[in-house]
This record gives structure tokens, sequence and C-alpha cells, in this order.
């Protein structure tokens, strides 16, 4: 039987689900077919429906920062791109998941300091997606960041 999941766990499923079902159909569509059963959006409801969603989420993280460790290179205006699909579809954007998933991010933070463009970049598009759950503290240690990097770049 499926364990139940608290409402904080669903609610991440459901936002994360979402989020994997528009990147893998409409934003970078792998090479199968939409409704081939191995598509990988059509292989996470499978999954869900023999394990429940509590161990599909599991699996779903893993396909998350899969996702952002392969895009993390994406230019400024791609992510925007993207974020901008992804909003426009109530979902979460690139620049949120990567906020919540990529230990590159925390790394930055942590450090205090952006190395390169594309740590600029991860931070940029954190702080201009405004639909984004970050605190004021760290948004301040974000702008900050990217002044710093900015400054000494020019």
């Amino acid at each position: 039987m499926a364990r139940q999941m608290s409402p904080e766990r669903q609610r991440e499923w459901q936002e994360l689900r979402a989020f994997f079902d528009f990147w893998e159909r409409h934003l970078f569509p792998s090479f199968m077919p939409p409704d081939d059963p191995r598509h990988p959006a059509n292989a996470l409801e499978r999954i869900a429906e023999k394990l429940g969603p509590s161990k599909a989420l599991q699996g779903l993280k893993q396909a998350i920062h899969d996702i952002v460790e392969q895009y993390g290179h994406l230019s400024g205006e791609e992510i925007r791109r993207a974020d901008t699909a992804l909003a426009a579809n109530g979902l979460l954007t690139f620049s949120e998941v990567r906020r919540r998933y990529w230990s590159k991010y925390r790394a930055v933070l942590k450090r205090g300091t952006i190395r390169n463009e594309t740590e600029f970049y991860l931070l940029k598009g954190i702080a201009d997606d405004l639909t984004s759950e970050v605190s004021d503290e760290e948004r301040a240690q974000i702008s900050t960041l990217l002044s710093e990097y900015e400054a000494h770049r020019s």
C-alpha cells in the first residue's frame, strides 16, 4: 500500500511533476513521441501508479537534479525564455527549481563570491525570477554578490 504523504510533500510532488511534464513535453522534448510508454513523463506516471507518489517523488527529485545539471549551461536569455513559458503555465520556473535543488547554488551563497559566468547567470536568473520563494535576506545576498561580480568584471 502506498504511503500517505504530508501536505508539503504532496505539494512538492504536484509542483515537480507538473514542471517535469512540461519540461519534457514542451521545452526540451525527448526524441520519443509523447505517447510512447518509455517517454520520461509517461514512465513517471506509471511508477506513481505502481509504487505511489511518495516513492515516485524520490525518482522525480533525481530526474529534477539531472535536468538542473544537464541544463545548467543555458544562457541568461534561454533561462528567461524557459522561465517565461513555465510561469505562463502556472508552473515552477527553472530558476526556482535550480534554487531549490542545485547544490551549486548553495555552494556559491556559502562561499560568498561568484567565480565565473555560469555562477553569475545562475544567481541572476534566480534574482530576476520574482516568483521564486527567496527570502529577503537571501535576495539581498544575491544582489550583493551580483554587484560585486559585475564590478570586478568591468
